[in-house]
């Protein structure tokens, strides 16, 4: 009686256990079908960058990958992998990672909206000799990921500066660094460590892109080992908290960055460039054996081609809402950085906010963006002009022209222009820098880390069977099983793995490694001439082996 009645119990224990999962499994994919939904209304479904896309054929519906994603841009529906958040996707990888059958591929942009990427070689080396991309330019603007790659390029660069077939210049530096936001910060340190020469140049302030950010924004990021300075960074943190460490670095390692420093041109070959830089409206040339571009993909701001856009109270970003407490502020602009202004100034008393938008509505802004936007109208706190364009700026006025062609008069003290910028493509196509439009392509990777782990597994298991089976010759057998006689010692403590440099952390993006130099420059000969076939996307690079590798948002 008492075990029928165990049976029991557990057959209902199975069943209410199966229940609750069920109606957690279909409460699930109702959250990702609305999420999927609101993505399409609120147009948000257009990824920006590198994004994935799954091969329903192979897909598996495990949910790893969305399990693995930090952004939770990944949902299941009708038992399906999805990208229901793909605005918001920032190219992690991780789900390719994760993805136990290969059924995710990474691409760069859709056939709807393409991404310029410039084409690098192995060690992110540009098709120009000596001309390095790392960071957001390249197609990846996580920190964690701009400031690894901005340590690894040294070692690229160390190599070229090893060539005898190199002309070096005695009175340049050994780099000069474009941009002082995290690749280039990164980049500078590692030089500090090896003793390389450099300059690093920044066109704002330090933090570059960073900068960018509205006050007492949440950025997230990663705990990292930094030569010279040890550990940097938490995983989240304020823009403050984070300008505050890139300045605890600088300090700490030494490093002088010349602010306010936009660079022009980049002339010359490997081993003697020169890099023209605007300050202050003066020219100025530095000299360099090799040249690192670690600048966002926004490149300049755009303007708004208007009458009084130059005018001084006119500017293209938001430092600090405070400095315009009782004052009148245009903000013109409609995606998450014109709303996150307008909602910081909204904060800040006595301050009258104006948001004006050429669209009808706020569709790619973020879900808790337009969230905070709607509060603040309700409030009052801030007054929407849609469909609306400036046609001119005046110095206590500016005149904004709407759809039907009736201009509208605003007494307005300053304009804060959030309205994107324009692509640096020109600039790299002048220093000779091949840049190509990607549309949905596929990168090509390489295995996946649960490919590579599950095929170790398989191989131990068949060596295993293998030797148990008597294919292998097999030493007598003791007590418990166990091999008899002497057993071996190790030789030696194997190496610990470079946190920095491992494969088990890092997105596919990093495992383009500058480990994978060619052969010639690794012994120092003359390397040969490059065609064009062994130009592609940094991504798309097959030189990695299982061990090795150097590698959004």
């Amino acid at each position: 009686m008492s075990l029928t009645l165990l049976v029991v119990l557990t057959g209902l224990l199975v069943l209410a256990v199966s229940a609750c999962g069920a109606l957690l499994f279909f409460a699930r994919e109702d959250q990702h079908r609305e999420a999927l939904e609101e993505s399409i209304q609120t147009g948000l479904n257009q990824p920006a960058s590198l994004h994935p896309v799954v091969n329903h054929d192979v897909c598996m519906s495990s949910g790893a990958c969305v399990d693995a994603c930090p952004e939770r841009v990944l949902g299941i529906i009708d038992g399906v992998t999805r990208l229901v958040k793909a605005g918001e996707c920032i190219g992690h990888g991780r789900c390719h990672d994760a993805c136990p059958t290969r059924a995710i591929s990474l691409v760069f942009g859709t056939a709807e909206r393409g991404v310029d990427i410039p084409l690098l070689r192995p060690g992110y080396e540009t098709n120009v000799d000596g001309i390095y991309i790392i960071g957001e330019l390249g197609g990846m603007g996580l920190i964690r990921n701009a400031m690894r790659q901005g340590m690894q390029v040294v070692t690229s660069i160390q190599a070229l500066l090893e060539r005898p077939d190199v002309e070096h210049d005695d009175e340049a530096v050994d780099v000069v660094i474009v941009g002082g936001g995290p690749a280039g910060i990164a980049c500078a340190v590692k030089c500090v460590e090896l003793g390389l020469s450099f300059e690093l140049l920044e066109q704002y302030a330090l933090g570059g892109s960073v900068m960018h950010y509205p006050r007492r924004k949440l950025v997230f990021t990663e705990v990292m080992k930094l030569p010279v300075v040890g550990r940097f960074g938490k995983t989240e943190m304020l823009k403050e908290e984070l300008v505050a460490e890139f300045e605890r670095v600088v300090l700490a390692a030494k490093i002088e960055l010349r602010e306010g420093h936009r660079v022009t041109a980049v002339r010359g070959a490997a081993g003697r460039f020169t890099v023209e830089a605007d300050v202050g409206g003066e020219a100025k040339v530095y000299r360099a054996r090799a040249v690192v571009l670690a600048v966002g993909r926004r490149g300049t701001p755009r303007k708004l081609e208007c009458k009084g856009e130059d005018l001084p109270h006119v500017v293209y970003r938001l430092q600090d809402a405070e400095q315009y407490r009782r004052r009148k502020v245009l903000v013109v602009g409609g995606g998450d950085s014109a709303v996150e202004a307008a909602v910081s100034l909204a904060q800040v008393a006595g301050t009258e906010v104006h948001l004006s938008y050429r669209g009808d509505a706020f569709y790619r802004v973020k879900k808790r963006n337009r969230a905070d936007l709607d509060e603040a109208v309700e409030r009052g706190r801030v007054t929407l002009h849609l469909e609306t364009s400036v046609t001119e700026v005046g110095r206590d006025f500016v005149v904004l022209r709407g759809k039907g062609g009736r201009p509208e008069r605003l007494a307005i003290d300053d304009v804060i222009v959030n309205i994107g910028g324009v692509l640096p493509t020109a600039f790299l196509e002048a220093m000779g820098v091949k840049v190509e439009t990607k549309r949905g392509e596929k990168v090509d990777l390489g295995e996946s880390n649960a490919k590579r782990i599950a095929e170790r597994i398989t191989a131990r298991l068949a060596n295993a069977s293998t030797r148990l089976s008597g294919g292998a010759a097999q030493r007598p057998t003791g007590k418990a099983g166990k091999a008899s006689g002497p057993r071996r010692r190790p030789t030696g403590k194997a190496p610990r793995p470079d946190p920095l440099t491992t494969t088990e952390d890092l997105t596919p993006f990093e495992d383009s490694d500058d480990k994978a130099l060619p052969a010639a420059r690794r012994s120092g000969k003359p390397a040969a001439e490059t065609t064009n076939d062994e130009l592609r996307p940094l991504l798309e690079t097959d030189d990695r082996s299982e061990t090795g590798s150097s590698s959004g948002g």
